[in-house]
C-alpha cells in the first residue's frame, strides 16, 4: 500500500493545477484494477461551467450471477480528485489506496455478489462525479435496466489520521450521542475512523461492517465507530440541512438522496472518514 502512495497519490489531482498529472494518476488507477481482473471503464460528464470534463473509473469485479436476474451489488467507492493547493495524501489518497487495496485482496475471491469499484471525480467541486455516477449510470443502467439489486455502498474519504493522544478528538453530544460517549469513555482520543450512517436507514451496512471487521486477527487495527446521524431516509428540509449539513459533505450524499425520478427509493450508503481530526470545529453547528 505505500508503494501506491508514494508512486500514485503524492501529488495534486485537479485539473486547474495540472491535468496531466490528474490523467497520470487515472491510467495508474485503471491500471491497478485490471491487475485485479476487474472489467473497467470511465464515465464522462459534463457539470462545470467551464465544461470540464469530469471522469469516473468503474471498476466491476463480476459476481456469480453477474448480468441475470437477482444480481447484487456491493460498491466500494472513493473520490481522487484534490484541492488545488493540496497534494491529498490523506483527502482522499487514504481511501483510494483502500479501495485498491481491497480490489487487490478479492482478487483471488469467487463472490456471489457483484463488487463495484468506483473513483469518483470532482468531490472537491460539489460531489459531481457521485452524482453523476448514481443518477446517469447506476440507477438507470444496473438497478433499472439489468434489475440488479443496490445492497449499499461504501465510501471511504480520509482514514490516514490516527491520533493516540488523549483529549485529541471532541465531540459535540447532541447529534451523535452513543458516538460521543464511545470517545469520552476512551479519554477522547482520536484513535478510530468514524462510520457515518443515518440512524435507522443505513443500520444494516453498518452492522455487517462491524461483524466483519470485529473477527479481524491484526491486533493494530483501529476501531470503528458509528456516528448514527439523525438525517431522515427522505430529502432533508433546509432546517435539517443546516443543522446537519456535515453528515452530507461526501460521496456518500449522492446516494442517500439522489434526485433520480425513475427511482424512488434510498441507496443506502455509508462513509468511512477520520474527518481530518477538527471534527469539533466541523460540527459545531450541531449545537445551535
Amino acid at each position: 500500500m505505500s508503494k501506491n502512495f508514494r508512486e500514485i497519490f503524492w501529488q495534486r489531482r485537479n485539473h486547474r493545477f495540472n491535468e496531466r498529472l490528474k490523467q497520470y494518476v487515472r491510467d495508474k488507477v485503471i491500471a491497478k484494477f485490471k491487475e485485479c481482473g476487474c472489467d473497467v471503464f470511465i464515465q464522462s460528464f459534463k457539470k462545470l461551467p467551464n465544461q470540464y470534463n469530469g471522469i469516473n473509473i468503474i471498476a466491476v469485479k463480476n459476481g456469480l450471477n453477474r448480468g441475470k436476474t437477482g444480481d447484487e451489488i456491493i460498491l466500494v467507492g472513493g473520490h481522487y480528485d484534490t484541492v488545488e493547493s493540496s497534494p491529498g495524501v490523506d483527502d482522499n489518497g487514504s481511501g483510494m489506496v483502500a479501495m485498491l487495496e481491497t480490489a487487490r485482496v478479492l482478487s483471488s475471491v469467487q463472490l456471489k455478489q457483484t463488487i463495484m469499484f468506483v473513483a469518483f471525480d470532482l468531490e472537491e467541486f460539489g460531489l459531481l462525479g457521485s452524482i453523476a455516477f448514481v443518477h446517469d449510470y447506476l440507477i438507470p443502467r444496473e438497478i433499472v435496466k439489468n434489475g440488479a439489486n443496490f445492497l449499499g455502498a461504501f465510501i471511504i474519504d480520509m482514514i490516514l489520521r490516527q491520533e493516540q493522544a488523549e483529549n485529541s478528538q471532541k465531540l459535540p453530544p447532541k447529534a451523535v450521542p452513543n458516538a460521543a460517549a464511545q470517545i469520552r469513555a476512551n479519554q477522547n482520543r482520536g484513535d478510530f475512523v468514524a462510520v457515518w450512517s443515518r440512524r435507522g436507514v443505513d443500520t444494516e451496512l453498518w452492522q455487517s461492517l462491524s461483524k466483519s471487521w470485529s473477527q479481524l486477527q491484526n491486533p493494530f487495527r483501529f476501531k470503528l465507530i458509528e456516528f448514527d446521524s439523525p438525517l431522515p431516509l427522505t430529502i432533508p428540509t433546509a432546517d435539517e440541512l443546516r443543522r446537519y449539513d456535515t453528515f452530507t459533505r461526501s460521496d456518500h450524499s449522492s446516494f442517500w438522496y439522489h434526485k433520480n425520478a425513475n427511482y424512488s427509493s434510498t441507496l443506502n450508503a455509508v462513509l468511512l472518514t477520520d474527518m481530518g481530526r477538527t471534527v469539533e470545529r466541523r460540527v459545531k453547528t450541531l449545537l445551535s
